[in-house]
């Protein structure tokens, strides 16, 4: 949908001025924790940050779009970054990505192949990014939420964050962040991923934990995820599973509060919620 006065989108647009790109028509594909806008008629999106700033700092921003930038010139299988952070006057933080064309069906074959690639290319970044432990990020946007309707699944979220225990001993580095199935897309050139926000310095496991996350919610094995991970080559899977109840701690309380922004909850967030209850009661 077209929404040229919005905000958020007048923010994307005014990033996109900055980098020399002319909008006609700028065309909003996604809303949710950001805003995705295509910069019509260039092929260009703007990512626009809605929540992040709930919890993170530009200074995060910057060193999330240098990896970004890192991984686009080593040649890994991700979303081209095109620039930024740009930051309007109002602090709203916005990218900038070259558009890509879904071209069918994502062969989780190759989603597994790249990636393992893109961990592999990920290695030689040395720069700064913060880490993968969900419960800092849980906390605070817990505390974001004193006062709301939601002091029930709240409470769920800090137990949880108060018993979470993660595995010792795993190595790390730069990750994708937030590795599911979703944040791919099938291209020309083969699976490419999305959604480089989350980005930070972790083990793989964290990435082939969010890659299983809707198979360990929903308590069945979800067959194109199993494929990628098959496909992926070498891995702990003991971690992987023990990483299961790390990222439900760090997805659930990011679906509570955008959540909150519509006033109710989705059935996802009920079905994490249940979930943490379960596994930390």
């Amino acid at each position: 949908m077209s929404a040229a006065g919005d905000p958020l989108v007048a923010a994307a647009v005014s990033a996109a001025s900055e980098a020399g790109i002319e909008v006609t028509d700028p065309v909003v594909l996604h809303e949710r924790h950001g805003l995705i806008v295509q910069l019509c008629p260039a092929p260009v999106v703007a990512r626009v940050e809605r929540t992040a700033s709930i919890v993170r700092s530009n200074l995060d921003g910057a060193n999330t779009v240098a990896f970004a930038a890192f991984l686009t010139e080593s040649g890994a299988p991700v979303m081209r970054f095109l620039g930024g952070p740009f930051v309007s006057e109002n602090g709203i933080l916005v990218t900038l990505w070259a558009l890509l064309e879904n071209e069918g069906a994502l062969d989780p074959v190759a989603a597994g192949a790249s990636l393992h690639d893109l961990h592999d290319r990920a290695t030689g970044y040395t720069g700064p990014l913060r880490s993968f432990d969900p419960r800092p990020d849980a906390l605070a946007l817990c505390d974001a939420l004193v006062g709301s309707s939601f002091a029930d699944p709240v409470a769920t979220i800090r137990r949880a964050v108060e018993r979470l225990e993660l595995p010792e001993g795993l190595g790390v580095q730069p990750i994708h962040g937030d590795a599911h199935l979703g944040n791919t897309i099938q291209t020309t050139h083969g699976p490419i991923w999305l959604d480089l926000e989350d980005v930070c310095r972790g083990p793989r496991e964290w990435d082939l934990a969010c890659l299983l996350h809707r198979g360990f919610v929903t308590g069945e094995r979800d067959p194109a995820a199993e494929t990628a991970l098959e496909s992926y080559g070498l891995y702990d899977r003991e971690a992987v599973d023990e990483l299961a109840a790390a990222v439900m701690v760090w997805i659930a309380p990011w679906a509570l509060y955008a959540d909150s922004l519509d006033g109710t909850l989705n059935d996802w967030t009920r079905r994490r919620l249940d979930w943490l209850e379960r596994r930390f009661r």
